[in-house]
């Protein structure tokens, strides 16, 4: 879908669409489906659809999302205020890192800042990486608790704050 929707008290809507001329259309989805025995995410990516808008946020004038295209990841960010819209494949967590980090996948904002999630699926590659690399700053807030993460760890949150 290309379309992202707002869910309100009183009222679902269309609050963006998104402009692409690859993303996949239901008619692509059906006719793969009905041809094929093949896991269809792969077919997806193969054929180079765009799909998979997600960790959506808007704060302040900003509007940010990552989408997938062929079995690269991008963010966006959007400047409502002057209508500029960037792209990027990397983004870097310089903030609460000494040497180039990827951000993982933000899950969501509020008022005051943005939250990024280290999933169950990113824990292992993460806490491998703290104990060969040691790349966090050593001002990060739990900084001690961080470099000793049990093997069994849920997932972790890291919160940003807006300045």
């Amino acid at each position: 879908m290309d379309t992202v929707i707002s869910i309100g008290r009183k009222q679902i809507e269309p609050f963006a669409v998104i402009k692409e001329k690859n993303w996949i259309t239901s008619k692509d989805l059906s006719k793969m489906m009905e041809n094929s025995q093949d896991n269809i995410l792969e077919l997806i990516t193969d054929r180079g659809f765009t799909h998979n808008i997600h960790s959506f946020m808007e704060w302040n004038d900003y509007i940010s999302f990552f989408y997938m295209s062929n079995r690269e990841r991008f963010f966006v960010l959007y400047n409502k205020e002057n209508g500029i819209t960037r792209t990027t494949k990397l983004l870097i967590n310089d903030i609460g890192y000494d040497m180039p980090w990827l951000v993982n996948k933000f899950a969501c904002s509020d008022d005051n800042g943005l939250y990024e999630i280290i999933g169950m699926f990113s824990i292992d590659r993460y806490m491998e990486r703290i104990k060969i690399d040691n790349p966090l700053k050593k001002d990060v807030d739990k900084y001690e608790q961080l470099n000793n993460l049990p093997q069994d760890t849920n997932p972790i949150l890291f919160y940003y704050e807006f300045k």
